[in-house]
């Protein structure tokens, strides 16, 4: 409706008669490749219903047609809300992290040596040195939920 408010004026200037494309949703011959209905014959750009019930841009374009003044159109920016799971999500598997960390000494060592030297890690796979399965899933759940944020959350916000 904004853009007929606009073009309007400069249209009827250059065009005798009218901008709509027709008085009703009609059927046409060939199908849609994108129906707005469901049925796939009917056209739908009307300001009509094809049971001639009207669209909610009739009265907006007959006041546009008898050259009346025009209801506010609603419109601005539309502010999405932040999304805080973000945060609040990987504040939690830090924290939880953190207190595991805290809790175990020796899992902790393991962890800090297998990050700064990786050969550590490949001797105690070797030598088979079993981790708890308690920790081995919160580790595998801490790197997961961590680099699943890290990659999608750029994809949320560009989706946005």
């Amino acid at each position: 409706m904004k853009f007929y408010k606009e073009i309007y004026p400069l249209a009827s200037q250059s065009f005798s008669g009218n901008f709509m494309s027709s008085y009703a949703d009609w059927n046409s011959e060939k199908p849609l490749n994108y129906p707005l209905d469901l049925n796939p014959y009917l056209q739908t750009n009307g300001i009509h219903t094809f049971n001639r019930e009207q669209k909610l841009s009739t009265n907006f374009i007959k006041r546009l047609l008898y050259r009346e003044d025009l209801p506010r159109i609603q419109e601005g920016n539309h502010i999405h809300e932040f999304p805080y799971v973000f945060i609040i999500a990987g504040m939690l598997v830090m924290i939880i992290f953190a207190f595991f960390i805290n809790k175990d000494r020796k899992f902790r060592s393991g962890l800090v040596r297998c990050l700064y030297k990786p050969t550590y890690f490949f001797a105690l796979v070797k030598d088979q040195m079993i981790i708890s399965r308690g920790y081995n899933i919160l580790l595998t759940l801490s790197i997961s939920i961590s680099s699943d944020y890290f990659f999608f959350s750029p994809l949320f916000f560009k989706r946005q």
